[in-house]
């Protein structure tokens, strides 16, 4: 499920990055970092 919704959400940052190129009446380049990270059990030694 994460997965489906991380790739939803980069689709969705594409589209607002075309639309944005299209209207900016400035020169800009983005830049995104997206990170997920899932809890550990903690290791026993």
């Amino acid at each position: 499920m994460v997965r489906e919704r991380i790739e939803a959400f980069r689709g969705d940052l594409r589209a607002i990055a075309v639309e944005d190129r299209r209207t900016a009446t400035l020169p800009a380049e983005w830049y995104a970092v997206l990170a997920v990270a899932r809890s550990m059990k903690p290791m026993l030694g």
